[in-house]
């Protein structure tokens, strides 16, 4: 499952896009306004802009060019451009391996597009490595293996990320599951998943 707001949690860019705009314009040339300009930009989908000056600012500030690149790929995502979010999350990796989060949700791109599984495999299952009591994580691992047709291991994936959220059930790891099961010749467990992801 795709991860969101994770790197705007981390308190260095809390800002809402009203603020980011209103800042970026009180002093338009500075280098803090650049960087706040940026999620801004992602948020109201602006995103040749937002690429633009990604890439103006990620070799200025390598060490935060991976949360430059994971931010872009989250609104490329957002808009529906897998193949472009695909290669703003490469960006990211290379500038940061093993970031989890990034790692996560680029396997689910990937997993989405149908394109390079084993590729999206090794990243799911190293982001699991880093937080296997993630849910996102582990969901993500499930629909990966689900692409794969490794569907006993996609449903222990799956079933494992269920647990994980028993107290806030989320529709997207549940229609996942049942549409593992459905695959499994498992009907009426699929159709129970497949309605309690309807009603959640």
């Amino acid at each position: 499952m795709f991860i969101w707001g994770d790197r705007q949690s981390t308190g260095k860019f809390r800002e809402s896009s009203y603020s980011t705009r209103r800042s970026a314009a009180d002093a338009p040339n500075t280098v803090e306004a650049q960087r706040l300009l940026l999620p801004a930009y992602v948020q109201t989908g602006r995103l040749d802009e937002a690429k633009l000056l990604a890439g103006g600012l990620a070799p200025r500030y390598p060490g935060d060019a991976w949360w430059f690149w994971g931010l872009l790929g989250d609104g490329y995502f957002r808009a529906g451009k897998l193949h472009e979010a695909a290669s703003a999350y490469e960006l990211a990796i290379a500038a940061r391996p093993g970031e989890g989060t990034i790692m996560n949700n680029l396997a689910y791109v990937l997993g989405e597009s149908g394109k390079n599984l084993e590729r999206a495999m090794t990243l799911a299952e190293k982001s699991v490595q880093e937080d296997p009591n993630s849910a996102e994580r582990q969901d993500t691992l499930g629909f990966v293996l689900a692409k794969l047709g490794r569907l006993r291991e996609a449903r222990e994936a799956l079933d494992r990320a269920v647990e994980l959220l028993v107290d806030e059930p989320n529709s997207t790891i549940i229609e996942h599951l049942g549409d593992v099961y459905a695959q499994l010749g498992l009907e009426e467990e699929a159709r129970g998943h497949l309605a309690a992801g309807a009603r959640t």
